[in-house]
Protein backbone atom coordinates (compact mmCIF):
# COMPACT_ATOMS: atom_id res chain seq x y z
CA UNK A 1 0.00 0.00 0.00
CA UNK A 2 1.19 3.36 -0.89
CA UNK A 3 0.64 6.55 1.08
CA UNK A 4 1.45 9.83 0.53
CA UNK A 5 0.85 12.67 2.90
CA UNK A 6 1.44 15.71 1.08
CA UNK A 7 0.53 17.88 3.93
CA UNK A 8 3.41 19.33 5.48
CA UNK A 9 2.23 20.57 8.83
CA UNK A 10 -0.35 17.96 10.01
CA UNK A 11 -0.03 14.39 10.66
CA UNK A 12 -2.76 11.73 8.74
CA UNK A 13 -3.89 8.76 10.14
CA UNK A 14 -5.69 5.21 8.63
CA UNK A 15 -6.96 1.90 10.00
CA UNK A 16 -4.44 -0.81 8.90
CA UNK A 17 -6.14 -4.04 8.77
CA UNK A 18 -3.14 -6.49 9.25
CA UNK A 19 0.14 -5.59 10.36
CA UNK A 20 2.68 -4.61 7.85
CA UNK A 21 6.31 -3.40 7.26
CA UNK A 22 6.61 0.07 7.23
CA UNK A 23 9.14 1.80 4.83
CA UNK A 24 8.89 5.74 5.34
CA UNK A 25 10.59 7.77 3.46
CA UNK A 26 11.14 11.71 4.95
CA UNK A 27 13.19 14.95 5.15
CA UNK A 28 15.66 15.30 8.41
CA UNK A 29 13.89 18.84 9.85
CA UNK A 30 10.75 18.96 7.77
CA UNK A 31 13.71 21.24 5.22
CA UNK A 32 12.00 19.90 1.93
CA UNK A 33 14.63 21.49 -0.07
CA UNK A 34 17.68 19.07 2.03
CA UNK A 35 19.77 16.61 0.04
CA UNK A 36 19.38 14.04 2.71
CA UNK A 37 16.25 11.41 2.46
CA UNK A 38 15.66 9.32 5.43
CA UNK A 39 14.13 5.98 5.67
CA UNK A 40 12.55 4.92 9.13
CA UNK A 41 14.06 7.97 10.32
CA UNK A 42 17.94 7.02 9.45
CA UNK A 43 19.56 9.03 6.67
CA UNK A 44 19.87 7.14 3.16
CA UNK A 45 23.70 7.30 2.42
CA UNK A 46 25.83 5.22 0.17
CA UNK A 47 27.81 2.82 2.28
CA UNK A 48 31.81 1.82 1.36
CA UNK A 49 32.34 0.62 -2.15
CA UNK A 50 28.96 2.85 -3.00
CA UNK A 51 27.37 -0.21 -1.58
CA UNK A 52 23.29 0.89 -1.26
CA UNK A 53 22.34 0.86 2.26
CA UNK A 54 19.90 -1.71 4.30
CA UNK A 55 16.90 -1.21 3.52
CA UNK A 56 15.19 -2.60 6.38
CA UNK A 57 11.19 -1.98 7.04
CA UNK A 58 9.93 -1.49 10.36
CA UNK A 59 7.13 -3.71 12.13
CA UNK A 60 3.90 -2.13 12.29
CA UNK A 61 0.59 -3.46 14.10
CA UNK A 62 -2.42 -3.86 12.61
CA UNK A 63 -4.77 -1.08 13.89
CA UNK A 64 -4.62 2.95 13.29
CA UNK A 65 -1.31 3.99 12.24
CA UNK A 66 -0.10 7.78 11.85
CA UNK A 67 1.67 9.60 8.79
CA UNK A 68 3.61 12.41 9.71
CA UNK A 69 3.46 15.45 7.30
CA UNK A 70 5.14 15.58 4.19
CA UNK A 71 6.34 11.53 3.93
CA UNK A 72 5.86 8.96 2.05
CA UNK A 73 4.79 5.37 3.19
CA UNK A 74 5.16 2.06 2.02
CA UNK A 75 3.17 -0.61 3.80
CA UNK A 76 4.07 -4.29 2.49
CA UNK A 77 1.27 -6.89 4.13
CA UNK A 78 2.47 -10.41 3.10
CA UNK A 79 -0.64 -11.40 5.07
CA UNK A 80 -3.11 -9.39 2.91
CA UNK A 81 -4.54 -12.50 1.08
CA UNK A 82 -5.01 -10.10 -2.12
CA UNK A 83 -5.34 -12.84 -4.99
CA UNK A 84 -3.64 -9.88 -7.65
CA UNK A 85 -0.02 -10.40 -4.98
CA UNK A 86 0.05 -14.00 -5.56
Amino acid sequence: MLLINTDQTTARSLAVPKPAERYTLSVARSDLQTRTVQLNGTDLALRDNDALPVLAGAQTAAGNVSFAPATITFLAMPDAGNDACR
